[in-house]
């Protein structure tokens, strides 16, 4: 007779010395890492896989907490080839082990204080980088709660040293979706609340989004911006689709000094293009003579190409009640190579013949070519006027050419 009762006791007696061995290692290792030395060890296997090679460092100082429960990391830095530009000085996680058989990563609280960024961090030169693709996480992420206090911006980064505070939850699901809210508010005495929530699945590329910044007078976006008299400062946005057809709308209002209204389309995908189709209010923010000349309602659209070596300006296009710009050009290299065209056709000709009297003009347009350095361009002028009169005298179709390097104030008819 098979002894199939030898055959079940010896698999229950193998399956159970398995799972004791596992149980034994895994508890040898939560012993271990319970040690200093243990914890040193795994800060240090932990730095190596955040950091690059001769790129961006992450650095944890120290690392505590019973690890099933919480875990403490305590001095987080990041630095680049010139050093520290971000510290954390702690980073509290609490989890829910349990939530692991639901096949959930589940954070339940994570806080992290005293947060300081010193400066933007040095862009690192990468040579065309291959395609991303998001990978499928074996577990979804779960953040019930993120809070972010003690947290600084030094005056580098802004042009004006700022303090806040956020808040907010995300999840990560396994296929890759992520969703997000966040909330800031400052905490330097300047009020202002920011609040965006987003939602992005790395599968079909496509991104949702809402954005809301609110900012009384005398804030610091107003500060950076330099805005006439510091007028409070609005900033809604939203959008939603695929990052090869995105689009979007964005209000910008500046008190009573400016405001903009615009329809946005992106393809970040295939030719990284922008095109953007609305109107503004913006001439207050200007002086004379460019003041009367943005006068009104500016209406206005664009297209640009963001090239590897550049932007392209493919269409550009003002208009308002004293008349109509086109403009097109590109900047390339790192010199800002700039060639730029510019057409403007006065729809009337009465705000230019104040300016000129008593010379007057008829059916003028004026192209401007802007070409070589960004800093030191070489900038020509033509205006052709189809009748032209100085007092009693007149003349038909007439032109003017002015030439002249922006650097030496040097002008030749």
């Amino acid at each position: 007779m098979f002894p199939w009762a030898k055959i079940l006791r010896f698999g229950a007696l193998t399956f159970s010395g398995v799972v004791v061995a596992v149980c034994v290692l895994l508890l040898s290792a939560y012993a271990i890492l319970q040690t200093d030395a243990g914890r040193a060890r795994l800060v240090g296997f932990v730095n190596r896989q955040l950091s690059t090679p001769g790129g961006t460092e992450i650095r944890i100082h120290r690392l505590d907490g019973d690890l099933l429960r919480h875990i403490d990391i305590e001095g987080l830095a990041v630095r680049d080839k010139d050093g520290e530009w971000l510290r954390l000085s702690t980073v509290q996680i609490e989890w829910r082990p349990t939530a692991l058989f639901d096949g959930v990563f589940l954070i339940t609280h994570l806080n992290l204080t005293g947060l300081h960024m010193t400066r933007v961090p040095v862009q690192e030169n990468e040579r065309s980088p291959a395609a991303f693709h998001w990978p499928r996480l074996p577990l979804r992420i779960a953040i019930d709660r993120f809070s972010l206090e003690g947290a600084s911006l030094a005056k580098p980064v802004l042009g004006k040293a700022v303090a806040f505070r956020g808040s907010g939850d995300t999840t990560v699901e396994t296929h890759g979706l992520i969703r997000t809210k966040v909330d800031v508010e400052r905490t330097d005495g300047v009020p202002g609340h920011a609040r965006l929530e987003a939602e992005f699945q790395p599968q079909s590329n496509r991104l949702g989004i809402q954005f809301a910044l609110n900012e009384p007078s005398g804030g610091t976006l107003a500060r950076v911006l330099n805005l006439t008299d510091l007028p409070s400062l609005s900033i809604h946005a939203k959008g939603d689709g695929p990052l090869d057809d995105w689009h979007g709308v964005l209000k910008v209002k500046a008190g009573d000094l400016a405001s903009l209204d615009m329809e946005l389309a992106l393809d970040a995908v295939n030719q990284s293009t922008l095109k953007v189709d609305g109107h503004a209010d913006v001439s207050r923010l200007f002086h004379e003579p460019l003041r009367s000349l943005l006068v009104g309602r500016l209406r206005f659209d664009a297209a640009v190409d963001f090239m590897n070596d550049g932007v392209v300006l493919r269409r550009g296009y003002l208009a308002n009640e004293l008349g109509t710009a086109d403009i097109s050009g590109e900047l390339k290299g790192r010199d800002g190579d700039l060639n730029v065209a510019l057409t403007c056709t006065p729809r009337g000709i009465e705000y230019a013949n104040g300016y000129v009297t008593p010379l007057s003009m008829g059916g003028i347009r004026v192209d401007v070519k802007l070409e070589g350095p960004l800093q030191q361009p070489f900038i020509s002028v033509d205006v052709v006027a189809d009748s032209l009169a100085l007092d009693t005298a007149s003349a038909g179709l007439c032109g003017l050419g002015v030439f002249w390097f922006i650097s030496r104030g040097f002008v030749q008819f």
